[in-house]
């Protein structure tokens, strides 16, 4: 019966049980779209990577899937990937940093891989830059989706939906407390966010919208299997959009960090930049650290 490897890691921290967790299958097979879709099921982790050759040593193409679907990019899986490869040797030795490729869906990602003391930190480039996308829920029915209080969203600043690859809809609230206390309403998801083409929702919360550089996040994605993530480098990516419309930074790197996965225990560190060219997105990078976790095998 053959045997099909897998490896997990912790993403997005740097110690065990923290961060959002991702299973690698590093070699090669040829499974079925339905098969994939049932191990990841089966692990039933934010999302699952299975990973097929590429045209080197340092390219691999990856099929990602949550356990509802097929999705064509997704941040965790890409830094936890390249962590968990890196680590197998399977890119070659690490000399201080080394740069590799990884086809998806969405397109190509640049991945940078660093050495940092004992532990691995990636950063990738977003395959797409941010793009805005029409279809956002009214304010007041935005609020019945994360079932807060219309008043406790953010004032003077609207929801709004961003893709760079996997469309969110970006919901900022008035504090952390009306972040801690957010939640999915079932029946105003499916009427109000559902249609829509943005079916991913990131709560977030600043202390200063215009000019602040630490965010912190929550990301509920039902449609995808998916109650709460604890930690999300698509959305992230996205995040790079929605943050130079309202703050609109000078030409050069703009640097945030976003905390996520706080309320469920799962702390998270996302490191995002976005560089800045004629008050235009060129570029966005979203990076951090991973922590090796487990191996296992299924017999398929």
């Amino acid at each position: 019966m053959p045997q099909l490897d897998f490896i997990t890691a912790d993403v997005f921290t740097d110690r065990r049980f923290g961060g959002n967790s991702v299973a690698v299958f590093p070699a090669p097979t040829e499974l079925s779209a339905e098969t994939m879709q049932a191990l990841s099921r089966e692990l039933n982790l934010s999302e699952t990577v299975f990973v097929q050759p590429g045209a080197g040593l340092r390219e691999r193409a990856l099929r990602i899937f949550t356990p509802a679907r097929e999705v064509p990019f997704a941040g965790h899986p890409i830094v936890g990937t390249a962590v968990i490869l890196a680590s197998e040797g399977l890119f070659g030795t690490i000399d201080g940093s080394m740069d590799v490729l990884f086809k998806v869906e969405a397109g190509a990602v640049p991945v940078k891989i660093k050495r940092l003391g004992e532990l691995l930190h990636a950063e990738f480039t977003a395959p797409q830059l941010p793009h805005s996308l029409a279809g956002v829920p009214a304010r007041e029915n935005i609020a019945r989706v994360v079932s807060l209080d219309e008043e406790r969203l953010a004032r003077g600043v609207a929801a709004a939906s961003y893709s760079c690859g996997l469309p969110f809809v970006f919901v900022p609230v008035a504090n952390r407390a009306a972040l801690a206390n957010a939640r999915i309403d079932p029946a105003a998801f499916e009427r109000y966010v559902a249609p829509g083409p943005a079916k991913e929702v990131y709560v977030l919360s600043m202390e200063d919208w215009q000019h602040g550089r630490e965010i912190y996040a929550r990301m509920f994605a039902p449609a995808a299997g998916i109650i709460e993530d604890p930690a999300t480098g698509s959305a992230a990516a996205a995040c790079a959009g929605f943050l130079v419309a309202i703050q609109r930074p000078k030409d050069d790197l703009a640097r945030w960090s976003i905390a996520q996965g706080v309320e469920m225990g799962r702390p998270s560190l996302i490191s995002l930049s976005a560089r800045i060219e004629s008050g235009k997105i060129q570029s966005v990078e979203v990076g951090g650290s991973a922590v090796i976790m487990s191996r296992g095998a299924f017999f398929v």
